[in-house]
């Protein structure tokens, strides 16, 4: 073989190389779409699993405090209220639920890596880090486990509006703004586990919270209302890690979110968010979003169904499907296998 036709066969092999990547790229990508949203799919029957078994769907998270300022008050989430129903017990039976979230002995806990949790999309898959927030930065040194879905605590309609479902120092308005709660919000330990009525004139912190919704509080109906969805997003996680989800940890939005109806927190980015809002951290850090094609973010509604959403979506109708009993007129949404 000469030169010429050594170049030749060169240059047709970079050719079909060049060809073939994007291909292989492509089948790789949605191998990890199918297995993301397999993952949201076994967390939506966990849910409806312990719904069944329980009468109501777990706590988004657990508060006996009136203030999110207060680490050892918070106690357990919805991710790892449904382990038993995600075929881990052993795990679960490691959680000890008379304590704090992250007191010593629950550690382990949090810094198990599990499958279910995790995106293969996301950057972060794996990962072991340690949260930004000083108010729990010291009493997790060593870094707790990632995780990439978040529960719908509510929804807020605009900036310096409402309130946040997951925080606990909005719980005295949560009332006012009732028609904006989502299936997993923040639940008073008055609350938990039993469905409560709310008692009205109570001066108890836990009287002015919600109790964990039942299936018969969801006015929308299952199928009409998102449980779960992808929370990854991009951000300079060498200086903070503010916008990454921690799937077992509690502290307000590390396992919640909220839908926002601006689609600035639905692009995937939580730096590009922080530069549009002006450094409203507390909008960002609760977006949903992926690291999929086109951004399109998948959740899973009440009724178990895996359902994807374009981050360009109106957002009236973005919201709609974020609350339990707000009465709107829901669109549909593209259902997935």
């Amino acid at each position: 073989m000469t030169l010429v036709e050594l170049l030749v066969v060169i240059s047709i092999i970079a050719v079909l190389m060049g060809l073939l990547l994007p291909a292989v790229q492509s089948v790789r990508e949605g191998s990890r779409q199918v297995q993301c949203r397999n993952n949201l799919k076994q967390l939506g029957l966990g849910l409806l699993s312990y719904e069944t078994s329980r009468g109501a769907f777990p706590p988004g998270c657990v508060y006996s405090g009136a203030a999110a300022s207060q680490a050892n008050m918070m106690y357990a989430n919805w991710a790892i209220l449904i382990l038993p129903h995600l075929e881990q017990l052993q795990l679960f039976n490691q959680y000890d639920q008379s304590t704090y979230n992250m007191a010593p002995g629950n550690l382990p806990v949090l810094q198990t890596v599990l499958g279910v949790m995790n995106c293969p999309s996301d950057p972060s898959t794996g990962a072991i880090r340690k949260p930004f927030a000083p108010l729990i930065s010291s009493l997790v040194e060593s870094g707790i486990a990632t995780g990439a879905y978040k529960g719908i605590s509510g929804v807020r309609s605009g900036i310096d509006s409402a309130v946040f479902f997951d925080y606990a120092n909005d719980i005295s308005q949560f009332a006012k703004f009732e028609r904006n709660r989502g299936l997993l919000h923040l639940v008073g330990t008055g609350y938990w586990p039993v469905p409560a009525p709310v008692t009205a004139g109570s001066d108890s912190w836990g009287k002015k919270g919600f109790r964990c919704v039942t299936a018969d509080d969801v006015i929308d109906g299952l199928s009409r209302t998102l449980m779960v969805g992808e929370a990854v997003l991009l951000q300079n996680t060498e200086t903070i890690t503010d916008g990454q989800g921690f799937w077992a940890s509690t502290l307000s939005h590390h396992g919640r979110g909220a839908l926002i109806k601006d689609s600035w927190a639905r692009n995937g980015d939580f730096d590009k968010c922080m530069q549009i809002t002006n450094g409203k951290f507390q909008y960002c850090d609760r977006s949903f979003g992926s690291q999929h094609p086109k951004g399109l973010i998948s959740f899973v509604s009440g009724d178990g169904a895996v359902r994807r959403i374009d981050p360009d979506i109106d957002g009236k109708i973005y919201l709609a499907w974020g609350t339990i009993a707000g009465r709107e007129k829901n669109e549909p949404l593209e259902e997935l296998p």
